[in-house]
């Protein structure tokens, strides 16, 4: 039988009275009850789809609806910006709020019936409603150089505190990143009453170092003037050696406590009294065993220095030898006093003993020295509030001092407001002496937004050239159109948007008068002039035509880009959009078509099936009237080898001399097939050709075994058509899965003509 617990009977018997025992009973004693526990089994869920067997037992609910709608999908709201859970709702607790409003729950079609629905077209609402602020450039706008210039040595910037951002006079942006350079001298005048500027080493309203709460992050090494709210800051950057001196200082020992207290308001005191007086040693109140060192300088002799040593528990007038001995002794030198000493606590049980009281248990604390420090070493503090983590190191004077906060080598220090947590921007601190580098791979490409050393604001559309050096590297002088700014900043090089279909009137004739040659097109074949309403955002991965061919820029870019330029802009009122623009969302699956781009070949051969045999090793050779030159990119599609077909290979025309020894063929160059730098290809990758008296401008994708001549466009205002896929990933135009289908392809969103 289970034993009932009365937390009555822990009272005191004068409290065991009736009312409490009333009161009890009804709330404490519930709660120490031992568990009744009823084991039980059954499903939880739907009755009826696939899996249900109709003898499975279910969990009983308390109602009819708690039973239909067991764990059926709930609501869940998450706080703004986060993926915090703020609430959430069970399908019957809609329906039961619902009721309590005075809905009418009875039949939940009729409830949920709306004579509206949701529907997305995948387009860029935007250019669908405001087409009349997008222009059609051909060549896109001009290219705005980006990149992390030389720094001037001394700047001056006006500090405007707006609503929620600070503005920089001179820097383009809110909160802007700066960069100063090592050796350089730099004000910062602020007029802010009631809101201190600080120029600190790390982020933050309290002013604190992360993981040190006793650390001021704005003790910031060649800074005056810090945190002033109206008046001028100024920043002589320290080159990155000047605190070296305690970077390369030994640190000889650890200690507990650092006391700004004199010795002999440490030594022989009674701890009790002690703590009741100073709350401890930097708030530290275990104090038996513990090592110390004072930071006091009072250099004085006899009672007023405060370096007396008192031997109370020495009774004796005569030392061990019998010689007579003072108990009282000055402690005179510096190596003495600005030792580390050691916490010792003493007891004496007599009647007369300082440390007597009634539970014998009031120590009297007694200082002993343990080490001495060398001048110009330091110590690392174990413990306290103020003082925990920090270095003190002995001067050549022979005191010790705080180790100032090191920041000189900082790369990255930060200008934050004292009122406002997420008011603040980046100072980058760099050598005079390197070039800086632009770091596209880890401070642009995927962030939401980005702004320029030289304040270029990067926005959808705009063209940028890199300049100076870059990480990678590969970014270095090339232009790229830029996307996805506001969610996911992506870099898309301009060289990739050719345009060779055949239907594209270009803005200028190619170089030669033909549509093929035996050389490569050139770059004008890649502005088509005549307006497309029916596109692809730049963005898509597959390359595909309408993506490539994509030439709309919104107003705002071209003046941007203008005003970066130091130029006028150009609004041709020709190339307005003059009615909606439909322009696909990038990364949709356009039927029989690849999901992702290659690099545009030249050629593709549809013929030849043993390319390493009959091509590599010739002297010449031609592709659909298209002579292969050196550099010339090829796929050879129908070659019998797997592994010869799954490549791109590029043309290298080199001398036979060591590699035949057939004195006739010392006087041609000869073809040699190497695999390109991006020369594996897997499946649903596609490509499109530049050349080829039938194949220029039409796209091939790899679907495994072999290419296949994707969708094509042939037209200006053609409409793309897209895939749809069944709940296992099959497409319903799959001749395999589907045999019978004849479905090739849907427009999703489109319009009469």
């Amino acid at each position: 039988m289970a034993r009932f617990t009365r937390t009555l009977d822990l009272l005191p018997e004068i409290f065991q009275t009736e009312t409490n025992q009333k009161f009890l009973n009804a709330t404490l004693d519930q709660l120490v009850q031992r568990p009744q526990l009823r084991r039980v089994e059954g499903f939880i869920g739907r009755r009826t789809g696939q899996g249900v067997v109709g003898t499975d037992s279910y969990v009983l609910e308390p109602d009819q609806e708690r039973a239909a709608y067991q764990l059926e999908p709930a609501i869940t709201y998450k706080k703004k910006d986060s993926q915090e859970t703020q609430d959430f709702l069970t399908y019957p607790g809609i329906v039961d709020a619902l009721g309590r409003s005075g809905a009418n729950t009875s039949k939940h079609d009729r409830l949920f019936d709306s004579a509206y629905y949701s529907w997305d077209p995948f387009v860029d609402y935007d250019k669908f409603v405001n087409f009349s602020q997008y222009y059609w450039l051909p060549q896109g706008p001009n290219s705005v150089d980006v990149g992390a210039t030389e720094i001037s040595t001394s700047d001056e910037y006006d500090v405007t505190r707006n609503e929620f951002d600070y503005n920089l006079s001179g820097v383009e942006g809110e909160n802007p990143t700066i960069t100063v350079v090592r050796g350089g001298n730099y004000k910062f005048n602020v007029q802010q009453t009631g809101n201190p500027f600080w120029i600190q080493s790390n982020p933050g309203a309290n002013g604190l170092v992360s993981g040190q709460p006793n650390q001021s992050s704005r003790e910031v090494l060649g800074v005056t003037n810090n945190g002033d709210d109206n008046g001028v800051i100024q920043f002589n950057v320290p080159l990155d050696t000047e605190q070296n001196f305690f970077l390369n200082m030994d640190t000889v020992s650890k200690v507990d406590l650092v006391t700004e207290l004199r010795f002999d308001e440490v030594n022989n005191q009674q701890v009790r009294p002690f703590l009741d007086k100073y709350d401890g040693i930097d708030e530290v109140t275990d104090l038996r065993n513990r090592t110390i060192i004072f930071i006091n300088r009072n250099p004085g002799d006899g009672e007023e220095s405060g370096w007396k040593r008192d031997d109370l528990f020495d009774t004796s007038p005569f030392d061990d030898n019998d010689t007579p001995f003072a108990r009282s002794e000055d402690i005179a030198t510096k190596t003495d006093r600005y030792s580390v000493y050691r916490i010792e606590f003493r007891y004496d049980e007599g009647e007369n003993s300082p440390t007597f009281d009634a539970s014998g248990a009031n120590p009297i604390m007694v200082l002993n020295k343990v080490r001495e420090i060398p001048n110009l070493k330091k110590v690392h503090v174990q413990y306290g509030t103020k003082y925990n983590n920090q270095y003190f190191w002995k001067t050549a004077e022979g005191f010790f001092e705080e180790q100032p906060h090191i920041t000189a080598i900082s790369d990255t220090l930060y200008y934050q407001d004292a009122n406002d947590e997420n008011r603040f921007g980046i100072i980058r601190v760099v050598d005079a002496v390197d070039q800086l580098t632009l770091n596209v791979g880890d401070d642009i490409v995927g962030k939401k937004e980005y702004t320029s050393p030289t304040g270029v604001k990067f926005t959808n559309g705009m063209k940028v050239q890199f300049r100076g050096k870059t990480s990678p590297e590969g970014y270095q002088d090339q232009e790229y159109y830029v996307e996805g700014v506001g969610s996911s900043i992506k870099l898309l090089a301009v060289e990739d948007f050719k345009t060779p279909e055949q239907y594209t009137i270009s803005e200028t004739q190619p170089f030669d008068a033909k549509g093929y040659d035996e050389t490569p097109w050139d770059a004008s074949l890649n502005a088509p002039t005549e307006k497309d309403y029916f596109t692809i955002n730049r963005g898509s991965p597959d390359q595909n035509p309408w993506t490539r061919s994509n030439r709309w820029f919104h107003i705002s870019v071209i003046k941007a880009s203008a005003e970066y330029n130091k130029t006028v802009a150009d609004l041709d009122q020709t190339a307005r959009a003059k009615r909606p623009i439909l322009e696909f969302n990038d990364g949709l699956r356009l039927f029989n078509f690849g999901t992702e781009g290659k690099r545009a070949i030249d050629i593709i051969d549809l013929k030849q099936t043993d390319a390493l045999s009959n091509v590599a090793g010739k002297i010449g050779y031609n592709i659909d009237n298209f002579g292969l030159y050196d550099g010339a990119r090829v796929i050879f599609a129908a070659d019998e080898d797997p592994e010869v077909r799954n490549k791109i290979y590029e043309v290298r025309l080199v001398d036979p001399v060591g590699i035949t020894e057939d004195p006739n063929m010392i006087s041609e160059k000869i073809i040699q097939l190497v695999k390109a730098e991006d020369g594996d290809v897997v499946k649903d990758q596609s490509v499109f050709l530049q050349s080829g008296a039938t194949q220029q401008g039409k796209s091939f994708r790899y679907n495994g075994t072999v290419w296949v001549e994707s969708q094509q466009k042939t037209k200006v205002n053609q409409p793309p058509v897209f895939d749809i896929f069944d709940a296992t990933g099959n497409s319903i135009g799959d001749n395999t899965k589907y045999p019978s289908t004849n479905f090739t392809g849907t427009k999703l969103f489109s319009y009469k003509e």
